[in-house]
């Protein structure tokens, strides 16, 4: 041992401490001090494990009592439950309805009653006449009893309960399969054995259908062709607003000039616009080379967009223009768009001139004018020019 080391541990070989030294910071063993760490260690394990347990077992009351699976019968093959499945057993609370049955029918029979009255009185109130008002508040009750009849009917005449599985793959077993199916043919066994509600419930759909089919009337004629035709037709004599006669050299070349057929000044789908340009410059589309002789080119006032006037002509950039919302179209071009929201030309009105140089139309529109419509491409034949 060198001089100034404490005594050595013979087992662990570590420095014993020297009581006699006032410097050495160990303490000497006091086995009373061991002894009461280790009772304060195990009195605080023993409390964490009955603080465990109370709570398990307020768990377990608030759950009500576990239940064990059944055992399968001895003749059927056991098989480990798959991974997919979970672990557990399928529990189903149910109880009473929070209504008794026949008040909830008598429920779904006043609000299906006050349904069906509510729709005859909407044909009651058209025929004579009609009232906005009355029938927007006759059509609420007709849509408010069918929906709280529906609620009715889904809430208290079908017995609550409450059903907790565990939670595995979405994918489902074939038990689970055939337990849906069997759950889904009750409840439809549950709707069919009511046979009154259901005839019911069938009357207020027909009144709904009744109240819905019958104010079709209100949406007026069908308009026919109306949409298709306008008043011009070949031969028609070309005027301006006065109903003066236009000639084919009435306009210089970058003037402008509304236009109707002769005998129908004034009608909203006849104003046509007609522009005189450089003859040269045109280049309408294929087989609509003689439609505008010397120049004199005419399209609908119509614009394809909203149906605004197109009354504005820019000659510099031989472009009408829609005072509206600013569609713009190339005159040159068979008034094609070339700006703005509309999307369709304005249709052409094919002209020629007769043998006393007034103008005059070879047909109609080469298409509907106004608006886009729903079936705009698909007119009677016959519309457009006649050559």
């Amino acid at each position: 041992m060198t001089s100034g080391e404490g005594p050595r541990d013979e087992l662990g070989g570590g420095r014993t401490p020297d009581p006699a030294d006032p410097a050495d910071p160990a303490d000497p063993p006091d086995p009373d001090r061991d002894r009461k760490k280790a009772r304060r260690t195990a009195a605080s394990v023993g409390a964490a494990v009955a603080a465990g347990a109370a709570i398990v077992r307020r768990v377990s009351r608030a759950r009500g009592p576990v239940r064990e699976a059944a055992d399968p019968p001895d003749d059927q093959e056991t098989a480990a439950t798959p991974p997919y499945l979970g672990s557990g057993d399928v529990e189903v609370l149910t109880g009473p309805s929070p209504v008794p049955e026949r008040r909830a029918a008598g429920w779904i029979t006043v609000a299906l009653a006050a349904a069906v009255v509510a729709g005859i009185a909407v044909l009651i109130v058209y025929a004579l006449g009609g009232q906005p008002q009355i029938e927007g508040v006759l059509l609420a009750i007709l849509l408010l009893g069918i929906g709280f009849a529906f609620i009715f009917w889904g809430k208290f005449l079908f017995a609550p309960e409450i059903v907790t599985e565990p939670r595995g793959e979405h994918r489902s077993s074939p038990a689970a399969v055939a337990g849906a199916e069997e759950a889904m043919a009750e409840d439809a066994e549950g709707i069919t054995r009511r046979r009154f509600l259901v005839r019911m419930m069938v009357t207020a759909f027909g009144a709904l259908g009744l109240a819905a089919i019958f104010p079709i009337r209100s949406l007026g004629p069908s308009p026919g062709n109306s949409l298709f035709r306008t008043p011009w037709r070949r031969g028609s004599l070309v005027v301006d607003e006065t109903g003066s006669a236009v000639t084919v050299n009435t306009l210089p070349v970058g003037g402008v000039l509304t236009v109707f057929p002769a005998g129908h000044v004034g009608a909203n789908d006849a104003q046509a616009i007609l522009v005189r340009v450089i003859d040269a410059a045109l280049q309408l589309p294929a087989g609509r080379d003689a439609w505008a002789p010397l120049g004199n080119v005419c399209y609908s006032k119509l614009c394809t967009h909203a149906g605004c006037p197109v009354g504005l002509y820019l000659a510099g950039a031989a472009q009408l223009q829609c005072p509206c919302h600013y569609s713009a179209f190339d005159v040159l071009r068979g008034a094609v768009p070339v700006f703005g929201p509309a999307t369709t030309p304005l249709p052409q009105l094919p002209l020629y001139v007769d043998s006393s140089g007034y103008l005059r139309a070879r047909g109609d529109f080469t298409a509907p004018v106004g608006p886009g419509f729903w079936n705009r491409n698909k007119g009677p034949s016959g519309s457009g020019a006649s050559t």
